[in-house]
């Protein structure tokens, strides 16, 4: 009996939960076929098959060993934070990295009480936007000379009433658009003629689940931006009924959709 979800089904599951479709799981046909020509997930709506893709676009790997550098302000930052501000609006902060940011070991604590400071203040502020009915994004950008760094706090946009009230996130600015483009290229190329094969009638649904997660690429919104260039490139032919970028490091996963198929087929 399989009794351990994967994390691609445990995506699965949190990303049509959020968008409110029931759908049933009838088969995993990768692990029943291991030549890696199988979908992950084979599922049903009503009457129809519903064929499911899901793969990790990956952060790349100069960003990886950037955001290491700053290590030391994700690891209290965001628990702190989260205890001070308040629960609503949903608050980002993000910080824009290089290859020549460096921030010695003795200066580290007073950097983060510095950055915190700004944070509560900068907080008080877009709460007050908020209040104001100012229109969205609103954004504040920093500018401590005493931080070797950019920063900017966000607020963050679609994200359930359940998420954390605060987060952070890292994203290197050279290059990073170039970057995420072909990392989503690569994600579509290996996965939608997989999920176009899977088909066995004209009504059945395809679905790629691209998922970010831990070291980001980016905020749902931007990856959604660099995912339009790359689906203008693909065969209309094994373009699928919907993709979904899934922001899983956030607590519930940020869920957005790039066609809104399911909205607009079932609701």
């Amino acid at each position: 009996m399989r009794n351990i979800k994967t994390t691609e089904e445990k995506i699965f599951i949190e990303t049509f939960r959020q968008i409110g479709v029931p759908i049933e799981i009838l088969a995993f046909p990768d692990e029943v076929d291991r030549t890696n020509k199988a979908v992950d997930i084979h599922a049903k709506y009503k009457n129809q098959n519903v064929w499911v893709e899901i793969t990790q676009v990956e952060s790349f790997s100069n960003q990886i060993a950037q955001s290491h550098k700053l290590k030391f302000l994700w690891d209290g930052l965001e628990k702190e934070l989260k205890e001070i501000l308040p629960s609503s609006p949903k608050l980002n902060l993000l910080i824009n990295i290089d290859a020549d940011t460096y921030v010695k070991k003795s200066k580290q604590e007073q950097i983060k009480a510095q950055l915190k400071n700004w944070i509560i203040e900068s907080a008080k502020l877009i709460v007050k936007k908020c209040q104001n009915g100012d229109k969205i994004p609103i954004s504040i950008v920093g500018s401590k000379k005493d931080i070797p760094f950019k920063y900017s706090l966000h607020l963050y946009r679609n994200v359930p009433p359940s998420s954390n009230n605060f987060s952070v996130m890292f994203s290197t600015p050279s290059d990073m658009k170039e970057e995420r483009v072909k990392r989503l290229t690569q994600a579509l190329n290996n996965k939608l003629p997989k999920l176009s094969k899977s088909k066995t009638n004209l009504n059945d649904i395809t679905v790629l689940i691209l998922y970010i997660d831990d070291i980001q690429l980016s905020e749902n919104y931007t990856v959604l931006d660099s995912l339009k260039q790359c689906i203008s490139t693909v065969d209309k032919k094994l373009v699928p009924n919907e993709i979904f970028i899934v922001d899983a490091s956030m607590s519930p996963y940020i869920v957005t959709p790039f066609f809104n198929f399911f909205k607009s087929v079932y609701k």
